[in-house]
């Protein structure tokens, strides 16, 4: 009986007009979302390459040390392959910095974030239509199991024989989903085909592992809202109300409790806005600046006395050169000292954040659609752990940059090389080839992995759950 009735909803649904209109429509949203992410892929991979060529081009224009230091250079992270799935954290933040001497890093901006329309829509790529559009279509495929049996008469019926309501209930659901899990795999199988045909991008076998579990992750997802739609439809007795119900839990689900959980956390922990960041950073630099300038009151009168006439130009010099390494010396002390203090408060800043930014994921779990955010972008590589790790190698950079422009600087002597050199710059023209390079480090993969494996068992157990409902609940339905 049971497969009797898998078959009766799996050919009733291939004719019905809802399949007829759904399946087309996820074959061409999915090769849309997949194309535009292969695009930013293809749009990071570029930048990369601009990168070097921009610093080379900056260093050549550069004079001295000192100049490289106040103007930095670009560091890129080469982007995931992956990304063409899900744009992430990474379309707002971008992959590009710059990092400059005795200053935090600068994150750019995303590719996509120049533009006001993504600002106020945002991006169109797989992940988006997995979250938004496929779910929605998972609802349709289920909200009418139930209560379009019982408007139609047929589940009377159904029961006056002798088939069991968990058989009927199973039956129904399993047929419908397959539907789904059809038109899915099909749409989804389509959409790679340009990303398989591509020859500049390239999948390693862990790739192809974790596109394997972004397909079972998004049909998990997906199971989420189905199993939604089947528990709306076994507590009433009109699709309408069924239907109408199922929307308001997609709305509160995907758009409510993802961002209400970041301003519950913000009332929990309030954390210091950029503005007021800045103005503290200002403050600091500007009263480090004022102790340098004092402490270097001294050894300028003492340079700038008349020297006795008569006195060699050699002396000349000598003096010269010990008034600037006696500057270079505590210019190096204070610009300690001020990075110190300048990377505490930034440190200070961004754990305010991180604990605003834990709070809010705990929060958010509350909805499967956080949960697919936070395991697809963990295997794409552009959520916000990846962001943070990037930013954090990014600080360890800067301070290695920092010391070596300012050992650099301290050894310039360029009144010294003024004087004795027709080039008043050979000595100190920076070059490329010193500056040590910046290497991401990826995360572990087992970091990752358990990451995204616990978002997919809870998306999981959601089903569990809402079936799990929608059984108990049909087993006390009254048909008539």
């Amino acid at each position: 009986m049971l497969g009797l009735i898998v078959r009766k909803e799996l050919l009733e649904g291939v004719l019905s007009f809802r399949f007829i209109i759904v399946f087309p429509t996820m074959v061409v949203l999915i090769s849309i979302g997949l194309l535009v992410g292969l695009n930013e892929y293809r749009a990071r991979v570029e930048a990369g390459r601009s990168i070097a060529q921009l610093n080379r081009e900056q260093l050549e224009r550069s004079t001295d040390w000192s100049q490289v230091g106040r103007e930095g250079i670009f560091v890129f992270k080469s982007p995931s392959p992956l990304m063409v799935f899900a744009v992430g954290v990474s379309g707002i933040v971008g992959e590009v910095a710059k990092i400059v001497d005795h200053d935090v890093p600068a994150l750019g901006k995303g590719r996509f974030t120049a533009t006001a329309t993504f600002t106020l829509f945002g991006s169109w790529d797989f992940h988006f239509v997995v979250r938004v559009v496929l779910s929605l279509a998972a609802l349709l495929f289920a909200y009418d199991l139930i209560s379009g049996e019982k408007e139609a008469g047929t589940l009377r019926l159904l029961l006056s024989n002798p088939c069991p309501r968990s058989h009927l209930i199973l039956g129904k659901a399993f047929g419908r989903f397959i539907l789904l899990v059809t038109a899915f795999s099909l749409a989804f199988l389509i959409g790679l085909i340009p990303l398989s045909i591509a020859g500049d991008v390239t999948y390693t076998v862990e790739h192809r592992w974790r596109t394997l579990f972004i397909f079972l992750g998004s049909l998990t997802y997906m199971g989420v809202f189905f199993a939604i739609g089947l528990l709306a439809s076994c507590l009433t007795n009109h699709s309408v109300v069924s239907l109408l119900s199922s929307l308001f839990m997609w709305v509160l689900l995907v758009f409510v409790v993802p961002r209400g959980s970041f301003s519950i956390a913000s009332l929990l922990h309030p954390v210091p806005t950029p503005a007021e960041l800045e103005a503290k950073r200002a403050a600091l630099v500007k009263d480090m600046a004022t102790r340098l300038t004092l402490s270097l009151e001294e050894p300028m009168r003492r340079w700038m006395s008349r020297p006795p006439s008569g006195t060699p130009i050699e002396e000349q010099y000598r003096r010269q050169q010990e008034y600037e390494k006696e500057a270079g010396r505590l210019r190096q002390l204070f610009e300690a000292e001020r990075d110190e203090k300048l990377y505490r408060l930034y440190e200070d800043y961004r754990n305010a954040h991180k604990t605003l930014d834990r709070t809010a994921t705990f929060l958010s779990r509350l909805s499967p659609s956080a949960c697919y955010d936070y395991f697809l972008t963990e295997l794409t590589e552009t959520g916000p752990r990846d962001a943070d790790s990037f930013l954090d190698q990014l600080i360890a950079y800067q301070k290695r940059f920092s010391r070596f422009i300012s050992d650099k600087k301290l050894g310039q002597e360029i009144i010294y090389v003024v004087y004795v050199k027709e080039d008043p710059f050979e000595l100190t023209r920076p070059r490329l080839s010193e500056i040590p390079p910046f290497e991401y480090r990826n995360r572990s993969w087992r970091e990752r992995w358990t990451i995204a494996l616990k978002d997919f068992a809870l998306l999981g157990l959601y089903i569990a759950v809402l079936f799990f409902g929608s059984y108990t609940s049909f087993l006390k339905y009254d048909p008539r």
